[in-house]
Formats: structure tokens, C-alpha cells, sequence
């Protein structure tokens, strides 16, 4: 069950990568799609798995797995929300690209407590970085960015998220 933690982490980083790829690339959608599906086949088998070998183990141990796995797809949820948002950008303006860059860290990120405590805080500084930025000068400038400050809202739930699973890998793991 601890190996299948692994991989879905993994496979999460995967379509996380797949969504900041798309934000500039929109063509890249296949991609996005093959992986949400080797994800969700994943979960559902990792939990099938831990149903059926729930005598075999520990009670705290299998509680654990279930509750990662409830972070797992609400991981899963907040990357479908991220993608139908950035399937609506009708351009990239430049700010999609420094979302996309942040993104790509994240997705390549090797995480802790510490890496999830400076990811948020590096998404605060983006924040407030296109909050100060010159207002958009035409409709369709507007609607992008606002879709991209959604993005970021997304984002910050994931890290919340991450960062909640890695204390519970912590709390179970490194007792």
C-alpha cells in the first residue's frame, strides 16, 4: 500500500505537469487526458486494494491509507478544476507563463513540510506580484487573467492539501 502512496503521488505530479504544459501549449490536451486516467485507475484500484487486504493489516495502518487516499482525490479534483479552467484561456498572456513555470516547480518539487511552507509562500509573493501589475487593457486580457488568479486559488488549495498529506505520511511514517 505504501508503494501505491508513492506512485499515485507521483502520477498526481504527472497531470499537475500535463496542466502547466497545457497553460501554454493548449494542444497538449492528450497528454492531460491519458494521465488523469492512468491516475484515477490508481485510485480506484489502490483503494480496491486496500479493502480487500484490510484484515491483513493494522487498523491505524489501513485508517491511514483510506484518509491519504481521500487527500489523493481531492488532489485529483482541484487538477480537474485546474484544467477546466486553463481550457478556457482563449490566449496566453505573459503572466500564463510565469504560472506555468510555478507550476512545473511544484510538479518537480520533492515534498515535505518545508518545500510545501516555501511553495505557499512563493504563491502569496505571485499573488500579490499580478495584483500589482497594470490593470488589462482590453476584455479578453481581462477574462485570461481572472481565469489565471482562479488558477493560483486552485493552486494554494493543492499546496494546503499537499502539504496536510505529507504531515499524515509524517505522523504514521516516522513515529
Amino acid at each position: 500500500m505504501y508503494e501505491g502512496q508513492k506512485k499515485l503521488q507521483k502520477e498526481v505530479s504527472t497531470v499537475l505537469i500535463d496542466i502547466a504544459d497545457f497553460i501554454v501549449n493548449p494542444n497538449n490536451k492528450d497528454m492531460y487526458n491519458k494521465d488523469l486516467n492512468t491516475l484515477n485507475a490508481l485510485i480506484d484500484s489502490s483503494i480496491s486494494e486496500a479493502y480487500n487486504n484490510i484484515n491483513n493489516n493494522l487498523l491505524s495502518d489501513t485508517r491511514f491509507f483510506l484518509d491519504h487516499m481521500e487527500i489523493i482525490k481531492h488532489q485529483r479534483d482541484i487538477l480537474e478544476n485546474l484544467y477546466s479552467y486553463v481550457s478556457q484561456l482563449s490566449s496566453t498572456p505573459p503572466q500564463a507563463h510565469i504560472i506555468s513555470a510555478f507550476i512545473h516547480k511544484i510538479g518537480y518539487s520533492d515534498f515535505d513540510i518545508e518545500t510545501g511552507n516555501l511553495l505557499l509562500d512563493e504563491l502569496n509573493r505571485l499573488m500579490l506580484s499580478m495584483k500589482n501589475q497594470p490593470l488589462p487593457i482590453d476584455r479578453v486580457e481581462f477574462e485570461n487573467r481572472a481565469i489565471l488568479f482562479l488558477c493560483l486559488t486552485e493552486l494554494k488549495q493543492f499546496l494546503v492539501n499537499r502539504k496536510h498529506a505529507q504531515m499524515l505520511r509524517d505522523n504514521n511514517f516516522y513515529k
